[in-house]
């Protein structure tokens, strides 16, 4: 509320500031103007001063419209601190009574809460349960596949260790041979 008084109160000296200033530029334009009749300038300089007479007239209602407006806030203030008051002398009875249903309704909040805290955690538990149980069947089926292609391979394995005994004694043989043909042709040529 001061910094509005002071406003106000230093609202008219600023706009009569400028209406000074707006009059001091009319007249330096009529002073300018000299080959415009004498007339004119005078009419001009008549027009500010009417102009600053109805700027002033202006300012002066305002200020007395801002009065009026101040007081009436205040009037309006008063009310509104009385009826605050008012309500204030009232407010401890209800506010405990507020409070106590508040309570009431955070503690059944709580409860159900609660509740379905419970709930989603037994649902999260039986979800956990059914997957490790899907990975425990994937890995015992894991693990049966591995034996069994263990076995597999066990079978197989003497297979190919007789293929490749074979293979080196088809290898040494040809070898022995190839040794052999060189020898027969050194003796041809020697």
């Amino acid at each position: 509320m001061t910094d509005k008084r002071e406003e106000d109160e230093e609202e008219p000296e600023k706009e009569a500031e400028d209406d000074e200033e707006e009059a001091e530029d009319d007249e330096e334009e009529a002073e300018e103007d000299e080959e415009e009749p004498e007339e004119e300038a005078e009419n001009i300089e008549e027009e500010a001063e009417e102009e600053e007479e109805k700027a002033e007239e202006v300012d002066a209602w305002e200020d007395e419209e801002e009065a009026e407006e101040d007081e009436e806030e205040s009037e309006e203030e008063a009310e509104e601190d009385e009826e605050e008051a008012e309500e204030d002398e009232e407010e401890p009875e209800e506010e405990a009574e507020n409070n106590e249903e508040e309570a009431e309704e955070e503690e059944e909040k709580a409860e159900e809460e609660d509740a379905w805290e419970d709930e989603e955690e037994a649902e999260e538990d039986e979800e956990e349960s059914e997957e490790e149980a899907e990975e425990d069947e994937e890995e015992e089926e894991d693990e049966e596949k591995a034996v069994e292609e263990e076995t597999k391979e066990d079978e197989e394995e003497p297979e190919k260790e007789a293929e490749e005994d074979k293979e080196e004694e088809e290898a040494k043989e040809n070898e022995e041979e190839e040794d052999a043909e060189e020898e027969t042709e050194e003796e041809k040529l020697g």
